[in-house]
């Protein structure tokens, strides 16, 4: 899936009337920018292959009227260069600058960084009145503009997501510029887009700025072609004056390398972390009540939530299940019409009677509390003799804070009852319904930047759910949130597939989760009368993602020994260095070969200096067959074996790869391990690892490999008296079993020389 860099040529044409530029970056690209007698068009090409073309129809809506290059009422009237330098980087800019017949001025511009990163910025210095003539579907300008067609000089695929959960509910491939490109999500659901080649050389296309009030607008006809066109909101009213809002446009070999540099460059503008801070509902092993989950909207027969739970606490300790919090989902508190918006974020009557506090107290559990949109009713509001200002739409049961301090006193109250990690949900309504945050240009990013200072104020990590794509790209500029819901809820779909959409969390900097699941098949007594086939797959799937561990079992009904493959004794979960994600070849196949791709997905772990990987593949098709390589797992050469299956090694490098094939099926998922292969005393030793957990060389239990002409040691960590065994291949000495029994200070060093630990 690879393509000699040193070869290829990247070219961005920008097409002015009077200019000339010729760069070079490094081995990557040669960008041209040269002369033709069209007013700021431009091409992008690959390889001098024609990718896309711009559209000739530009335009910006004001007073109720849209101007248009079409007919003339927006005028060129010239362009200009510029240098500069932003957190991206250095960069050279082409600027053009344009006005309404009315006199109404507007700026486009290019600006290239080098190494295949561009961004396209507008500003409206006047500023626009009365943009919002084309409704939240379309959008009030649009910069840049690309035909949709097949005028590209070679095929083209596409990937693009949309809609909630991350833009996964949405995520559409085909061929570009055909049938196919009519199911891309459009308007409000658009979200950012991905064009391929067959050999995967890939451009990425979002939003870089004004998150939530910007979209991407496909205008297309019955054959799937037109143009697609990113701008402002439709229904924004106002646009303020020197409002501005870009677009980043990245070029790599590769869909996961090309989303890497497009996630490194945006978390670099808004000084994102590469990983999120520390959340507990990470860290450890919780049980939930989300939908799907066997307590949603259900306790057991003539017991209240807190007796039934309390039912699910005891027979966690009985059966040596780890649990470290409680998720509790949108049936605790008050909402409108049953289940609806928020009225008050407290418990019910009879839900927990002796408070929420004191159950935590019994069961030592931590809170990741559920919230939802407020309704109209809430009793927060000052329009309803509450204290906070909202604004109120009565006529769609729905309302949005505006006071600063409501989400701090929101959330001092719900740390007095236990709350520890907060779960915002519903976040597309929030937006879509409401008319004011699809109106008003401020309001939707003030809401999310209040919460989230509120959030930080009191350190409460936070998953996002239901989030559309605007909020997934928004979340650059919050700093609580740390992982969020890639999939729809467990109990609406097979939602276990979320290795495409773990690359557009990870790369926004938070983890991907896939809600909750049942361990154990049958779950007699649930109330959506739901079996589980593939439970081993759902847990694997989890922990590989780095984020919630999440079984949602009735009492008695978990799977215990699948469970405790997740974590350690203490419910550290027991994951890997980064989440899994999509290798290159399954973005490929999608749009390429629809239906033919399967889910394969890769990760590793790091130990001292040392990259063990982790692959799974699932419901690979029959005529399907890949070939995992060292680069594509960013592990070290060495050895890789199937799970459970550590006695048959089998080199493992680029010229050795990992064949995947239609053997690993839902039921029969494969998950490789592989290891370096060490050099000691003139033997070769390869780490197999705790054999017991799906990941046996986590950085969460191994923290440091030692080796000396003396020993081979391995530092473990765990719980006091946790039994660790640990196997260890030797080319002479074959499969050895070496058993730690961890003191009370929870770390232990292993001695390859003395078999034991110390």
């Amino acid at each position: 899936m690879t393509s000699n860099m040193a070869t290829k040529k990247i070219h961005l044409f920008i097409l002015f009337l009077f200019l000339f530029v010729d760069q070079t970056y490094g081995n990557l690209s040669k960008i041209e920018i040269t002369q033709v007698n069209l007013e700021c068009s431009f091409a992008v090409t690959i390889g001098k292959k024609l990718w896309l073309e711009s559209s000739k129809d530009l335009w910006i809506s004001h007073n109720s009227t849209v101007f248009s290059t079409t007919n003339s009422s927006l005028a060129f009237v010239g362009a200009s260069n510029f240098n500069g330098q932003d957190a991206i980087g250095k960069f050279k800019g082409k600027e053009c600058a344009w006005k309404t017949k009315t006199g109404l001025h507007w700026i486009t511009s290019i600006k290239d960084y080098g190494g295949g990163v561009y961004q396209f910025q507008q500003t409206f210095p006047d500023g626009a009145k009365n943009s919002n003539a084309f409704g939240s579907n379309g959008v009030a300008s649009t910069w840049p503009s690309f035909k949709v067609d097949k005028s590209a000089e070679e095929e083209l695929g596409f990937f693009a997501w949309g809609m909630d959960s991350f833009g996964d509910d949405g995520k559409k491939f085909g061929l570009w510029g055909t049938n196919d490109t009519k199911r891309i999500a459009s308007g409000l659901d658009s979200g950012p887009l991905l064009l391929m080649n067959k050999r995967g050389d890939t451009i990425v296309l979002s939003h870089s700025s004004q998150f939530m009030v910007t979209s991407a607008s496909y205008n297309l006809n019955s054959n799937g072609q037109g143009t697609v066109s990113w701008g402002i909101l439709g229904s924004i009213k106002d646009i303020p004056a020197h409002f501005s809002s870009s677009v980043i446009m990245v070029f790599a070999d590769g869909p996961g390398k090309a989303l890497r540099i497009w996630g490194d460059n945006l978390r670099g503008l808004y000084g994102k972390a590469r990983k999120p801070g520390p959340s507990f509902q990470n860290d450890y092993l919780g049980y939930w009540t989300d939908n799907g989950a066997y307590f949603y909207y259900n306790t057991l027969k003539n017991k209240t939530y807190e007796e039934s739970l309390y039912e699910v606490y005891k027979y966690s300790q009985k059966a040596g299940i780890p649990y470290r919090y409680l998720q509790i989902d949108s049936w605790w508190y008050y909402k409108s019409d049953g289940r609806q918006g928020v009225v008050n974020w407290i418990p019910q009557p009879g839900y927990f009677p002796s408070g929420l506090l004191e159950f935590s107290k019994k069961t030592n559990w931590q809170y990741f509390a559920h919230n939802r949109w407020f309704s109209a009713n809430n009793v927060y509001a000052k329009q309803n003799g509450g204290k906070y200002n909202f604004v109120v739409e009565r006529d769609k049961d729905i309302a949005l804070p505006q006071d600063e301090t409501f989400w701090k006193d929101f959330f001092y109250n719900a740390t007095q009852w236990g709350l520890r990690m907060y779960l915002q949900d519903w976040l597309t309504l929030q937006f879509d319904k409401m008319s004011f945050t699809k109106e008003n240009i401020t309001a939707a990013r003030t809401w999310l930047l209040q919460l989230d200072e509120a959030l930080q104020f009191y350190g409460l990590p936070t998953q996002l759910c239901m989030t559309p794509c605007r909020t997934a790209l928004q979340v650059l500029e919050l700093k609580s949130i740390t992982n969020v819901r890639v999939s729809t809820d467990y109990l609406l779909a097979e939602q276990w597939r979320i290795g495409l959409t773990s690359h557009f969390a990870w790369n926004v900097g938070v983890f991907p989760n896939k809600d909750n699941f049942f361990s154990q098949t049958i779950q007699p007594g649930n109330p959506f009368k739901k079996k589980e086939p593939y439970p081993a797959l759902h847990a694997v799937v989890s922990t590989l993602s780095m984020s919630q561990v999440a079984p949602g079992d009735g009492v008695g009904m978990s799977n215990v020994s699948l469970l405790l493959r997740t974590c350690n004794a203490d419910g550290l979960i027991l994951s890997p260095c980064k989440p899994a994600l999509s290798v290159d070849e399954q973005f490929v196949r999608s749009a390429f070969r629809p239906g033919k791709a399967g889910e394969v997905t890769a990760t590793h772990s790091i130990v001292s200096k040392y990259r063990f990987g982790i692959v799974l593949a699932a419901d690979v098709p029959n005529d399907s067959h890949y070939q995992i390589t060292t680069d594509m797992v960013d592990a070290d050469d060495g050895v890789y074996w199937l799970d459970g299956k550590h006695s048959t090694l089998n080199i493992f490098s680029k010229d050795y790869p990992i064949s995947v094939d239609y053997t690993c099926t839902k039921a029969n998922f494969c998950l490789y391990h592989t290891s370096p292969i060490f050099k000691f005393n003139g033997d070769e030793l390869i780490l197999i690892g705790e054999t017991a957990k799906f990941v046996p060389m986590s950085a969460k239990r191994f923290s440091n490999i030692r080796i000396s002409s003396e020993d081979f040691r391995l530092d473990i960590r765990g719980s006091p008296n946790e039994k660790v065994i640990v196997s260890i291949y030797s080319k002479l000495q074959k499969n050895i079993d070496i058993t730690c029994i961890l003191p009370a200070s929870g770390q232990s060093t292993l001695s390859f020389i003395l078999r034991n630990c110390y």
